[in-house]
């Protein structure tokens, strides 16, 4: 090679690309794309890191002051992050794909929010980002600018590409948790609120509920059939604590009439009933 730019430019280029299709991975919700673009990242992926591994190894074994062992110096910085890519990157796309083409059946299949999750994961993105960023001092060191040489400008650049790479782990763990949130069951859509129950009381709370009422009403703690008649007035104007037979309807269980109830008539003939039933049976005191 003649210059080490030549060998950095088309590598620089390949990280670069690989970064923004991982980073576009979770946009996809169909799972036929998320398939073809996982595809399109493990092929740059491969092709990123057999360039780089051959820049490094000839690096290694050239001798003296020659263009590859000029690019493999400035490319030692990206060393690690590559190694990361080499190591997980690379088989998290690889069951990322495969995930996806088990759903991709269907042209309009929906890609469920988990695998979506999986594409935002931070060992996918993240490695591919910071080769990416770490691949332009080397390239722009190449080129001859010399523009990291000053000594004013050598702390600030590492200071910048410390805290970009910094902003770009924090965002990459915010989304993948974001997604995952997402994926577990039973959690609520976003813009929707969870509605109350229905409010529910307990047989015990009812039942002490009715022996308070008991206890606060006159004569004994007992209620007469069909509520307190203090409570609750007749509309026809008739006591509950009337005596038997005021109502106008015999005793024996046998038909009455109620015509003229609330009458002369059915006074007198309440009357009568009770004078009888009086006469027959003993009062209960």
């Amino acid at each position: 090679m003649e210059s080490p730019l030549a060998a950095l430019l088309p590598i620089a280029v390949l990280w670069l690309a690989a970064g923004v299709v991982a980073d576009g991975l979770p946009r996809l919700d169909r799972a036929r794309a998320l398939r073809r673009r996982a595809g399109h990242l493990l092929v740059l992926t491969l092709v990123g890191l057999t360039l780089t591994v051959t820049v490094l190894a000839a690096g290694l074994f050239s001798a003296g002051n020659t263009p590859a062992d000029r690019a493999a110096a400035t490319l030692g910085i990206a060393g690690l992050p590559t190694l990361v890519v080499a190591v997980c990157t690379v088989r998290r796309v690889r069951r990322l794909r495969a995930g996806a083409g088990a759903l991709a059946a269907a042209p309009e299949t929906p890609a469920p929010h988990g695998l979506r999750a999986a594409a935002a994961h931070p060992l996918i993105g993240f490695p591919l980002q910071v080769t990416a960023v770490l691949t332009v001092p080397a390239v722009v060191t190449a080129s001859g600018t010399d523009l990291f040489a000053a000594p004013g400008v050598t702390g600030p650049a590492i200071t910048v590409g410390a805290l970009g790479v910094l902003v770009i782990g924090v965002r990459h763990a915010l989304r993948h948790n974001r997604l995952v949130e997402r994926a577990q069951p039973g959690a609520p859509r976003s813009g929707q609120r969870e509605r109350p129950g229905p409010c529910t009381y307990s047989s015990s709370r009812i039942a002490r509920v009715a022996s308070n009422q008991r206890s606060s009403q006159p004569g004994g703690g007992t209620l007469p059939f069909g509520g307190n008649s203090i409570s609750r007035p007749r509309s026809n104007g008739w006591s509950a604590n009337a005596p038997v037979g005021s109502i106008g309807q015999p005793l024996g269980g046998k038909e009455g009439s109620t015509r003229g109830f609330g009458s002369s008539e059915g006074r007198e003939s309440g009357a009568s009933v009770a004078s009888a039933a009086g006469a027959s049976r003993p009062l209960i005191s």
